[in-house]
């Protein structure tokens, strides 16, 4: 019996430390299990660290009310990391933080700017909008800031918010056209002149810019009030534009908005002279050359004077491309006042056969080469009845 109870004892021993043992196994095998997993993420982390979540979002989900500081190394490098991987929203936020948390931070200045550029593409205007209005209070000569004005501007143009982007390019022009804090160096300088030559070639490379961003501002806020159908801001605009930039590629343009302006206005002589600033230049592109011709004869004829109205009309016999359909209006006019003459001198009913000929040959219009070719044949036939000349006025219509 005694033996009986000492071999239960041991089995019972033995069956204790076997199941210690076991709990021990289990425990290591848990925790080498977890190291093995922190390990690999650890790896798959190092290979992958756009799979990190954003140390940031915990500030949306935090039960504060005051967002905690971050330290300003930290959120410059979150969002240069953020700007590399394309994730403008996450990079947005970061320098918005910096900006709010920071103020004084060497950085700020271009975590605005960097900010500023992300709102605009991300489409946020109405935010980057309150962002543009402090930035510009922080740092009103910073000299990125037009290309962020022109942007917000162009948007705004773009989904025909005009108001709003002639608000943004006047601002644009108020800003381009403040004084500089530094000025070139005066004749009196000239001893500095040489050493500073690197930096006055650097300045002169700025002012280039700064020129063509003007430019750019001032005619499209010409488009803006008129696509704002404010037609007179409109031409004061343009006229700005021509004060400042008489000789840019797009002068000729001005001009022609500016005497269709006036035309739609009725203002026949403020018109003409704008016209005339087109027509009379050989070089000008046809596009504006041709219906100048044609609009500044209508103008005079609406003035009575006949004669220049012959004389800019017959500009046309000599333009380019001879089926444009301007050019043939204008020759329809002409030919109707060579017509209307009391006194028919040879050559003017040559003139003007030659250009009924002209319209018989080039006119898209099957009506104006029927009316020609009519007209045509009562000039070639002394006996015959000359149509009226209302029909030929309707079919250059």
């Amino acid at each position: 019996m005694q033996t009986h109870v000492t071999t239960q004892q041991g089995s019972e021993r033995l069956s204790e430390q076997a199941s210690g043992t076991a709990h021990l196994h289990r425990h290591a095998r848990a925790r080498g299990g977890f190291l093995v997993s922190l390990l690999v993420g650890i790896l798959l982390v190092a290979m992958h660290p756009e799979w990190l979540p954003d140390p940031l979002l915990h500030v949306a989900w935090a039960s504060e009310p005051v967002a905690p500081i971050f330290p300003a190394s930290q959120l410059l490098r979150c969002a240069g990391a953020a700007n590399e991987q394309g994730k403008l929203v996450q990079a947005t936020r970061y320098y918005g933080y910096l900006c709010q948390q920071h103020p004084e931070h060497p950085a700020v200045e271009r975590a605005y700017l960097q900010r500023l550029s992300g709102l605009i593409q991300l489409q946020d205007y109405e935010e980057a909008e309150k962002a543009l209005r402090e930035f510009l209070s922080r740092f009103p000569h910073n000299d990125n800031l037009p290309r962020l004005l022109l942007q917000q501007a162009g948007w705004e143009f773009d989904n025909a918010r005009f108001s709003a982007a002639v608000e943004t390019y006047t601002e644009l022009i108020g800003f381009m056209t403040l004084p500089r804090r530094k000025t070139l160096p005066s004749e009196d300088t000239a001893p500095a002149f040489k050493s500073n030559r690197r930096a006055l070639l650097a300045e002169a490379k700025r002012v280039a810019k700064r020129n063509n961003v003007e430019r750019l501002a001032r005619f499209n806020l010409a488009l803006s009030y008129e696509a704002n159908d404010e037609d007179m801001k409109a031409a004061r605009a343009y006229a700005r534009f021509l004060q400042r930039f008489p000789l840019d590629n797009r002068a000729l343009e001005a001009h022609f908005c500016m005497a269709i302006i006036h035309l739609n206005h009725r203002n026949f002589g403020q018109s003409l002279v704008h016209f005339a600033e087109i027509y009379s230049d050989s070089l000008a592109p046809q596009e504006y050359r041709n219906p100048s011709i044609y609009y500044a004869g209508r103008c005079y004829e609406k003035q009575q004077n006949l004669a220049a109205a012959v004389a800019v009309y017959e500009l046309a016999d000599l333009t380019q491309p001879l089926d444009d359909p301007f050019r043939l209006q204008a020759l329809t006019k002409l030919a109707l006042l060579l017509e209307q003459e009391i006194s028919k001198p040879a050559h003017k009913t040559l003139a003007a056969e030659g250009i009924y000929q002209d319209l018989t040959q080039h006119s898209a219009s099957r009506v104006l080469r029927a009316v020609a070719q009519q007209h045509l044949r009562a000039l070639r036939e002394p006996s015959g009845e000359v149509p009226r000349p209302v029909l030929c006025e309707n079919a250059a219509r």
